[in-house]
């Protein structure tokens, strides 16, 4: 496979609060291919939204901050870049659509001025210009009467029209790169199978490359090619979808999949919650982050933490059931989860 567009390595990021520090993003990486879709997955509080911003650079200084890591688009690396730097890379070669359109829109803005702004400053086009192609705009993410619909303010539209007006307006530079965070909060279903179909649409016509964020594994099964799924700030899983789907390599990534409904048993199995709770990040355990949580776990899960390991290729797993010289679950839903595994260092 070729250079990846996005590059993300052991990313870590800080916030510094009353209560003392959080180490919100604990030595993340990952790669986001041109054409391909990353979905980045975990609970609430995983550090999913944080790792994205970081990436834009978004992140609020104060309180928080980088303190490690590298992030290259297209091999230009974009931790410790100057404002106007990022200035250039934001809404122009990457594109977001952030988790709430309701907060990010401007309320006091017609969408269509919301959206030529960013044409005026990106493109350069007139006034004139930046109107027409606002219109087209609207018009390409389906949103019907288009021209009148630019002239409307954000209460004024539905969630869904909302959600739209975030595509556009993320799309209307011509990206390289789409994140869209949660795009599908909050929607009903049939909006928001509308708005994915919408995303692939996009993707395929344009060639982006998307970064997904989401907890839900059933948007990650239509639209991921690959996944990285996050607990307490770090990577503990990652590789092809298909792959994480089918033989899932870290107790994790087991426990989300044995929480999502499977329609082809038409709600007769029963659904295995994941006990417990994230840990505190504000003292991060030394040792893996759910092992407290783990049916599974060994006493060096608590102190020593796993590596990554290379299970097959672009398919890793942190995780010390995968050591050699580890006591394989007898019983449970993690029996012969882990034998017969290629195991690198």
């Amino acid at each position: 496979m070729s250079r990846p567009l996005l590059e993300v390595r052991d990313l870590r990021v800080e916030f510094d609060t009353h209560g003392g520090v959080v180490q919100a993003v604990r030595g993340v990486s990952f790669e986001a291919h041109r054409g391909r879709t990353l979905a980045l997955v975990g609970e609430s509080g995983c550090g999913k939204s944080v790792t994205v911003q970081a990436v834009m650079g978004l992140i609020p200084r104060p309180p928080g901050r980088i303190t490690a890591g590298s992030v290259r688009l297209d091999g230009t690396e974009l931790v410790g870049a100057s404002e106007a730097v990022l200035g250039r890379v934001r809404g122009k070669r990457i594109g977001m659509i952030f988790q709430d359109p309701m907060t990010s829109l401007n309320p006091t803005m017609t969408v269509g001025r919301q959206i030529t702004e960013t044409l005026r400053r990106h493109e350069g086009l007139s006034d004139t210009q930046a109107r027409a192609r606002a219109v087209e705009l609207l018009g390409q993410v389906r949103i019907p009467e288009a021209r009148t619909r630019a002239d409307q303010y954000p209460f004024q539209l539905s969630g869904g029209m909302r959600q739209r007006v975030m595509i556009a307006l993320a799309i209307a530079c011509n990206p390289e790169l789409l994140i869209a965070d949660e795009p599908t909060t909050a929607l009903d279903v049939t909006i928001q199978a509308q708005v994915l179909t919408l995303l692939k649409d996009l993707q395929r016509e344009r060639q982006l490359s998307i970064v997904l964020i989401t907890h839900d594994l059933g948007v990650v099964a239509r639209m991921a090619d690959d996944v990285a799924v996050l607990y307490a700030g770090q990577v503990v899983e990652s590789g092809p979808a298909e792959r994480l789907f089918e033989a899932p390599a870290h107790p994790y990534t087991l426990g989300l999949r044995a929480a999502l409904p499977d329609p082809t048993e038409g709600g007769r199995r029963r659904l295995t919650p994941i006990e417990g709770a994230p840990p505190d990040l504000f003292s991060p355990p030394p040792g893996c982050a759910y092992a407290e949580r783990c049916p599974a776990a060994m006493r060096a899960c608590a102190t020593r933490l796993p590596p990554l390991w290379e299970l097959e290729e672009s398919h890793r797993s942190r995780c010390w059931l995968h050591h050699a010289l580890a006591e394989q679950p007898a019983e449970g839903p993690l029996k012969g989860l882990f034998r017969g595994r290629t195991l690198g260092a």
